[in-house]
């Protein structure tokens, strides 16, 4: 600056004497839940795009750890390179589910996690991953796997129905009692409720009702679209949960 006349020598000299002050401070994560996910999806695809998937999965350990090194190794030189995530956090949600989570599971010894989708976008919008979420701690909204139970009727067995059909909601269904070969699911209260509608079915989680439409369209939607194993898709899906 001085050799192009954008600066006087004496101001130059006073400059470079003057001592530089870092304010440095500890960065604060306030969404850690949803961070250490992002990073972790993060890392899948690194691992991905390196080719390191298998060497992740191997049974030598000296190979998983060399490959966990180079993952970690090309993970931080990616942020270190001035890597922008962009995602769809919505941080009052944020706010709001993690006071949820922790207000309405008062008890000590009982934990909880919570995922919040944008129905009309997809968008991850909030993910708690425990009461009292630590960050790199286990996450329990994607580490800790359930056995989905009723929670599965909707996607696998109402939704298709209806989209293929064009039902109502107050269409009539059988909750008659149904075996398949050794297995015969039962309502949770293990009453059968007849012919219900399908709101009353769904409102109340039954069991029995959900069979038909399932056999009759969620079957071949499963085989097209998700070709998951029909068998024990059949079992998780009437338990009697």
């Amino acid at each position: 600056m001085v050799a192009n006349g954008a600066l006087e020598q004496a101001e130059y000299e006073r400059l470079i004497r003057s001592t530089i002050k870092l304010d440095l401070s500890t960065p604060v994560d306030l969404y850690p839940d949803y961070v250490t996910y992002v990073h972790q999806k993060l890392k899948n695809l690194v691992a991905f795009s390196e080719g390191l998937d298998k060497s992740l999965q191997s049974t030598d350990v000296a190979i998983r750890k060399n490959a966990e090194a180079e993952l970690d190794k090309k993970v931080k030189e990616l942020l270190n390179s001035g890597l922008t995530i962009h995602t769809a956090l919505d941080t009052k949600l944020q706010t709001q589910s993690k006071t949820a989570v922790q207000s309405k599971i008062s008890f000590n010894d009982i934990e909880g996690a919570l995922v919040v989708i944008q129905h009309h976008t997809h968008e991850l919008v909030s993910l708690i991953g425990g009461k009292d979420y630590k960050k790199n701690s286990f996450n329990r909204a994607y580490q800790s796997y359930r056995q989905p139970g009723s929670a599965i009727k909707p996607l696998l067995d109402y939704a298709p129905y209806l989209e293929e059909t064009d039902a109502g909601i107050n269409q009539l269904v059988s909750g008659a009692s149904y075996c398949s070969n050794s297995h015969c699911p039962k309502n949770y209260s293990g009453v059968s409720y007849g012919i219900v509608t399908l709101r009353t079915a769904f409102a109340q989680s039954y069991n029995t009702p959900a069979i038909p439409p399932f056999i009759l369209h969620g079957f071949c939607w499963i085989e097209a679209d998700l070709r998951y194993d029909i068998g024990a898709v059949f079992i998780i899906l009437f338990q009697g949960f």
